[in-house]
């Protein structure tokens, strides 16, 4: 009896099972769309992305926006998959109207069908055209002769169809403008000016939807500029060219990382308004000298006696980028938090090294903030005579945390429990004047006053 209840049991798990499968195979497959609404334009090419599943092997997915005529199939049928996960960019037609629906459907191998609907409306246009390059407000013209001669050369691009480039210059009464309907343009005009001077201009550039972009420039007309030999130096140096280096022991130059060929990065504070900048790649003004010229102040050049210091208007810490072949620098404002970790430090300071008068590597008094400077601190230190360089560094010497730390020679500081001193030589016996910036970090030392 036993071993016909155990056949009956087998035969009823068997038929249910085979009830389940039949019951599966009997549902539509499923279907996710990533967006179900979708802001569009003619002539767009908007991405569409989803899933498809299903208990039986899929046959195909089908798009369709029955107004525009317009259909896309993927013929799944040879590969038989049960997910399918799609992304195909549409083709919006360059005439669609505006709402649509694109419908969705997709298939399996036993012919069942699950729809989903996309809504498609129009998305307005409110950006202007960009230029495909950087445009300088100050534009160099090299006078000749009895004149000078522009050749101006400017393209731009739309994310949907550019209209008009226009170029103003009222001195010449120029109002000159190239047309186009196409997402891409180019204008470019040969323009004389018969005396030396800056002459305003204004150069714009209008979509099919009236969005613009427009910038004024001065056109520096001037006489060509002479420029001594430039090579990829392994560094180059930022001094403040409104002190005097003789008042320095240690720390005059900030040291620029060499970047990429004749590219140089470093960061500096600039302690006021209008703050003045000179550069040179050895530790010293003599010989090869990089400021900007005398007629376009955002022209980096190489000319000892000539080149004027780069002015930067607003007091703050900055981080800035030469590339010297191309005769150009660029400033943002520093983040003096990410300079180091728990940056920036406000806390507890002395000074220490060696050749001072409080003996070697022993502790200065501690460190004042500099007034009206939340990170710049200060001590008074005397040297000693000292045959050979003299090291400092500046920490919390009650945790031994932060440890203010550069290499030897004073290019790189950092934050470190072990490692190098700033080294530096001098026969001066005296009173001295040591600053941390904890914000940079940069240490230096000047002569008492």
């Amino acid at each position: 009896m036993r071993r016909y209840l155990s056949l009956l049991a087998i035969l009823v798990l068997a038929g249910s099972l085979i009830a389940c499968q039949n019951k599966e195979e009997d549902v539509p497959p499923g279907l996710y769309v990533e967006k179900d609404a979708i802001g569009t334009f003619g002539g767009d090419t908007p991405l569409l992305s989803g899933t498809a599943s299903g208990f039986v092997p899929l046959s195909g997915i089908d798009f369709s926006v029955a107004s525009w005529n317009y259909s896309h199939t993927i013929d799944l049928s040879s590969q038989g998959p049960r997910v399918f996960n799609y992304s195909f960019r549409m083709d919006v037609p360059a005439d669609a109207s505006f709402p649509q629906t694109l419908v969705v459907k997709v298939r399996d191998e036993h012919g069942h069908v699950t729809e989903k609907s996309i809504a498609l409306d129009f998305l307005p246009d409110t950006a202007a055209p960009q230029p495909d390059a950087t445009v300088n407000e100050a534009v160099e013209v090299v006078y000749e002769g009895t004149e000078g001669i522009w050749k101006a050369d400017y393209s731009f691009s739309d994310d949907r169809a550019l209209s008009m480039i226009r170029l103003r210059i009222p001195v010449l009464n120029v109002d000159d403008k190239a047309d186009f309907s196409t997402r891409s343009g180019r204008f470019s005009g040969e323009y004389s000016f018969n005396s030396i001077g800056s002459y305003t201009a204004t150069l714009s550039a209008t979509d099919a939807t009236g969005n613009e972009w427009t910038k004024d420039l001065t056109l520096v007309v001037m006489p060509r500029e002479e420029e001594d030999p430039m090579d990829d130096y392994p560094q180059l140096y930022l001094f403040d060219a409104d002190e005097n280096e003789s008042d320095y022991l240690s720390g005059y130059y900030h040291y620029m990382f060499r970047d990429a060929a004749m590219c140089y990065k470093g960061q500096f504070y600039a302690s006021h308004d209008n703050f003045h900048l000179l550069f040179a790649p050895k530790a010293s003004q003599d010989g090869d000298l990089f400021g900007a010229s005398p007629y376009i102040p955002t022209k980096l050049m190489n000319k000892n006696g000539y080149v004027v210091p780069v002015t930067i208007e607003k007091k703050g810490y900055y981080g800035i980028y030469i590339d010297l072949m191309n005769h150009q620098f660029s400033l943002w404002d520093y983040d003096i938090a990410a300079a180091y970790e728990g940056a920036p430090y406000t806390g507890e300071l002395q000074a220490s090294g060696t050749g001072f008068s409080v003996g070697d590597w022993n502790l200065s008094e501690h460190m004042t903030k500099v007034e009206g400077h939340e990170y710049l601190f200060t001590v008074q230190m005397e040297t000693v005579a000292y045959g050979s360089a003299r090291d400092y560094y500046f920490a919390n010497c009650t945790a031994w945390d932060p440890i203010f730390r550069c290499d030897n020679k004073g290019e790189a500081w950092f934050v470190g429990a072990s490692g190098p001193c700033c080294q530096f030589t001098t026969d001066y016996v005296g009173k001295v004047d040591m600053y941390v910036d904890t914000a940079l970090p940069w240490g230096y030392i000047k002569y008492a006053k």
